[in-house]
């Protein structure tokens, strides 16, 4: 099963292209990866395990050679994402035994319909925990031709989608960037929008439009969001400076001045 596994991988390199989600099974031999953009299942026998050594521990470095990197794994008692920071592949696992993340992931998988890109990365930044720099290559900006879906960066995606179509029956040539205005975050606290470069390529055979990140877009709207919120902290910190004595819990360690004058 094994052998069978890796060979799928490198089919999956040799004609990987795109970006695809498919639905998650809750059959145990089931694994889901990503590869080269586009999500895949590999069927394994028992199911993968990290304390299996000669199985799960050989794929992971085939995995890593081949995608470079993250790979998904789903069965009936956890999820695991895998990520190759360096050499060495790391994970973070998500055990699912009855609990509030077993229910909210059931919600997430019930339908391919409701499995979008958002949800996801929303399930594997505040359910499974998994760290930023693992989940900032996967939050692609989707452009949905039928209709805008939930969410502002849909909107947007979907109401430039719907003007570029527009300039595709005209006379009027393709923009080769157009600039969505996404907030990074959509929490009740902060909604900031910062402005996300997307490249535009049209394919003349199939008549279809792609959307794609422009390299150092997202990056740089994560520093601006970044010092923002810093920006946001040292206001607040001078204005309890200003009344009292801050407790050590509200030191601000982004400057070591900042540091050294509220325990001078």
């Amino acid at each position: 099963m094994l052998a069978e596994a890796l060979n799928k991988l490198e089919q999956m390199a040799i004609t990987g292209h795109g970006a695809t989600v498919v639905p998650i099974s809750r059959d145990p031999r089931t694994a889901y990866l990503e590869c080269l953009g586009e999500v895949k299942e590999v069927d394994l026998a028992p199911p993968p395990r990290a304390d299996s050594p000669g199985t799960l521990a050989d794929l992971w470095a085939v995995a890593a050679h081949l995608a470079n990197r993250w790979e998904i794994w789903v069965d009936t008692n956890q999820v695991t994402l895998l990520h190759f920071p360096g050499l060495r592949p790391d994970a973070s696992i998500l055990r699912l035994c009855a609990t509030r993340q077993h229910q909210n992931l059931t919600a997430l998988v019930r339908g391919s319909e409701t499995f979008t890109q958002n949800k996801l990365v929303r399930f594997l930044r505040f359910e499974l925990g998994a760290p930023l720099e693992t989940i900032l290559p996967f939050r692609r900006i989707i452009w949905n031709s039928k209709g805008a879906t939930q969410g502002t960066a849909a909107q947007n995606a979907s109401a430039y989608g719907h003007q570029i179509e527009q300039e595709v029956t005209g006379q009027e040539p393709l923009p080769e960037v157009i600039r969505l205005d996404v907030p990074l975050w959509d929490t009740p606290c902060e909604r900031a929008p910062y402005r996300i470069e997307i490249a535009v390529e049209y394919n003349h055979g199939d008549q279809t439009i792609s959307l794609s990140l422009v390299p150092g877009s997202l990056e740089a709207a994560l520093t601006a969001h970044q010092e923002l919120m810093f920006s946001r902290l040292c206001t607040m910190a001078a204005d309890v400076a200003s009344e009292e004595r801050p407790s050590p819990a509200l030191i601000l360690r982004g400057d070591p001045a900042d540091a050294r004058r509220w325990t001078s």
